[in-house]
This record gives structure tokens, sequence and C-alpha cells, in this order.
């Protein structure tokens, strides 16, 4: 699946409970034709061109053409205080799989 049939926007972070929790919101849109039933994709958040941290998000009735609001958690690879978080230059969400 091309990444190019998904586009996401309004993205936040926000510090999670436990000390290496973020969660993600936002908005994800369907830019294909196809259906979903259940879609996942993996969230990654960079510092820089490094990995800080990762997690899952999955989205049920997706439907072509449509949007969806979201929120993820994702959990860093070390402690993830405001100093981190407001160092985080990227946010990239892949498709994974869908049906």
């Amino acid at each position: 699946m091309n990444q190019a049939n998904f586009s996401y926007y309004d993205i936040n972070l926000t510090k999670g409970y436990t000390s290496n929790e973020i969660y993600v919101t936002g908005e994800i849109k369907n830019n294909s034709t196809v259906n979903y039933s259940t879609v996942l994709f993996r969230v990654l958040l960079y510092v820089q061109n490094k990995v800080e941290a990762s997690g899952t998000l999955k989205i049920a009735g997706l439907p072509a053409k449509g949007n969806k609001s979201f929120e993820a958690k994702v959990e860093g690879l070390h402690e993830m205080d405001e100093r981190t978080m407001s160092r985080i230059t990227r946010c990239e969400i892949l498709f994974e799989s869908g049906y």
C-alpha cells in the first residue's frame, strides 16, 4: 500500500501517565477508494533523525475518502519529560496493514 493513500494532520503530543509515555492525537484521512474495517499504523516520533518513541495505532471503520480522529499511546526508549518532548522534530505515521 502506498503511504500517499493516507494523510494526517492536526498532530498534538501530550505527556502520558508514566515517565516514558506520550499520547499522539490528530486526524487521519483515507485518500484511497478502499473502505477499511480496520487499519493498523506504526507511529514514530523523532528527535532529529533518531527514533525516540514508537507505538501502534489501530483505527476501526475508515471509509474511502473519509477522515477519523485518533489517539495513540507511544512509548519512549527512555524517560520522556517536557524537555525531551519539546525536542521532538517529526512524527511519522506509517501504514502497516488493513482489511
